[in-house]
C-alpha cells in the first residue's frame, strides 16, 4: 500500500505545484492547473506524443502479429516444441542493457552487422539506422517488436494448448480448411 498508494498520491499533488524534483529545497506552491496549460503550449510535447503514438502503433500489432504466427508454428511442432518455447522467450528474460548491446553490435554505423553484409552486397553508402531520423524509429521499434513477442507467444500458446485437438479433427472432416479453423476455432 505504501509503495504504491503514496508515489501516486505524492505525484498528483505535485502536478498542482511549482514543486521542481531536481531541486529539492523548492516550495510545494499550489498553482492550479499552470502546470498542464505549459505543457499543452509545448510544442515539443505534442511532438513526443506523436512519436511514442507512432511508436506503439508500429510495435504492438507487429508484435502481436509475429507472435501469433510463432506460437501456431510451435503448435505445430510435436518434437522439440520446448526448445522453440525457451527460444522464443528468450528475448524477455535477456537484461535490458545486453539486449541493446546486441542489437548496437547490429546496427553500427561503421562495423555493424548490418551495414557490413550490405556493403559486401555492393551497397556503398549503407544506412546510419539508429543516427538518422529516417531509421531510427523503426530501428528501435523492431529491437521492441524482438524484447516483446516472446512474451505475447506465450500467451498464444497457453490459449492454443488449451483448445482440444478434437475440434480441429471434427473441422477437418467436416471440410474445413486451415484458415477456416484458424479462424472459426
Amino acid at each position: 500500500l505504501v509503495f504504491n498508494i503514496w508515489p501516486m498520491f505524492r505525484g498528483f499533488a505535485m502536478a498542482f505545484t511549482d514543486y521542481r524534483f531536481i531541486y529539492p529545497k523548492s516550495k510545494w506552491e499550489f498553482n492550479g492547473v499552470a502546470n498542464f496549460v505549459e505543457l499543452f503550449q509545448d510544442k515539443i510535447f505534442w511532438e513526443s506524443l506523436g512519436l511514442s503514438v507512432r511508436f506503439t502503433l508500429i510495435v504492438l500489432p507487429s508484435a502481436l502479429v509475429f507472435a501469433l504466427l510463432v506460437a501456431l508454428l510451435i503448435n505445430r511442432v510435436r518434437s522439440g516444441s520446448g526448445f522453440y518455447r525457451w527460444a522464443s522467450y528468450l528475448p524477455v528474460i535477456l537484461p535490458t542493457a545486453a539486449t541493446f548491446l546486441m542489437w548496437g553490435q547490429f546496427y553500427g554505423d561503421k562495423f555493424g552487422f548490418i551495414n557490413t553484409n550490405l556493403r559486401a552486397l555492393g551497397v556503398e553508402t549503407p544506412p546510419n539506422w539508429l543516427g538518422s531520423v529516417q531509421y531510427a524509429l523503426l530501428s528501435v521499434a523492431v529491437v521492441d517488436v524482438w524484447r516483446a513477442f516472446g512474451f505475447f507467444t506465450i500467451l498464444f500458446l497457453i490459449g492454443l494448448y488449451n483448445i482440444n485437438a478434437e475440434l480441429f479433427e471434427a473441422a477437418a472432416i467436416d471440410g474445413a480448411n486451415a484458415w477456416q479453423q484458424f479462424w472459426q476455432i
